[in-house]
């Protein structure tokens, strides 16, 4: 027998021999769900180490007991191509698509059959999100939004697979019929994640609201976008994150011509983005940037 299935089938043994329901065991599913109770329970998917600890204090025993001393650690090849996939923004770059797209595929060969739930669903999340950009068809998000969505917003406070899922409700709501009502529901989810998480997990927090904010500013929604700034402005401080003061500086003079009808303010603040992005280097952001700028000032210029 697998580790996967030995562990499922310990698990519910320990809870048929306490007496308890799946739903007791889960109660009010915020940290597990019945349904992921019973994938674990079948051997068709390993606990995380904080959903295994979860589970063993629910069951009165220790982690070990519960995993027979088995390591639950995710493979080191594995964290090191997560980092690396995290680390690569595509900036809608096809390229850095494909690049991702690789990495992707990499994991799904190597370490997706074994990994926990919750790491294949960042997986199937970053996929869908790549399959949603690259065909302008939000109905590659394989029915992960119908599965995780509700139970995420339901949520008093978010994990980082749920960011994972609303960031892509966000993606999918920015690339075909965008709603207001709902969106501004999902990004108020997200702002006030930023005031619990841990700081190591702030660059989700972090690069969610920087999608959410072009997104608004794509549907000229930008009312929004001085709340934004000042959540965004304190993670980066917290962070120490100058490199993402870009997106700042940009929404500085999103905020400056729309909102303050200040064009030597917004130029100012572009002229600081255009200077960050020649130290990075980035091409592909730079041609962005200049792009964005360019429609803005027509926008503006519409305006008057």
């Amino acid at each position: 027998m697998d580790f996967k299935k030995e562990l499922g089938h310990r698990i519910q043994t320990l809870r048929e021999e306490k007496g308890l329901s799946r739903q007791a065991i889960c109660g009010l599913e915020d940290v597990l769900t019945t349904r992921q109770l019973q994938r674990i329970e079948k051997g068709q998917s390993l606990p995380t180490i904080a959903t295994a600890l979860y589970i063993a204090e629910q069951l009165g025993v220790s982690v070990d007991a519960l995993a027979n001393n088995e390591s639950l650690e995710l493979p080191e090849g594995y964290v090191a191509l997560k980092y690396r996939l995290n680390k690569l923004y595509h900036y809608g770059s096809e390229e850095r698509l494909q690049q991702r797209e690789d990495i992707i595929d990499e994991i799904y060969e190597k370490y997706f059959d074994d990994l926990p739930e919750e790491e294949q669903l960042v997986i199937q999340a970053k996929q869908a999100g790549i399959d949603m950009i690259s065909t302008n068809d939000i109905n590659y998000d394989q029915g992960l939004l119908e599965e995780y969505l509700h139970q995420a917003m339901m949520k008093e406070k978010l994990t980082l697979n749920d960011l994972e899922i609303i960031d892509l409700r966000i993606l999918s709501l920015g690339l075909k019929d965008f709603e207001k009502e709902e969106f501004i529901d999902l990004l108020s989810k997200v702002l006030l994640a930023a005031s619990y998480f841990p700081i190591n997990d702030l660059d989700k927090v972090q690069s969610t609201i920087i999608a959410a904010a072009g997104i608004l500013s794509h549907y000229e929604e930008y009312d929004l976008l001085p709340d934004v700034l000042d959540v965004l402005e304190d993670i980066m401080s917290r962070r120490n994150d100058f490199q993402d003061r870009i997106f700042s500086y940009a929404l500085q003079w999103k905020i400056a011509l729309f909102l303050n009808h200040n064009y030597e303010e917004a130029e100012e603040n572009y002229q600081r983005v255009s200077m960050l992005v020649d130290l990075l280097t980035e091409e592909v952001l730079k041609e962005n940037m200049e792009l964005d700028w360019e429609q803005d000032k027509v926008r503006f210029k519409q305006m008057k």
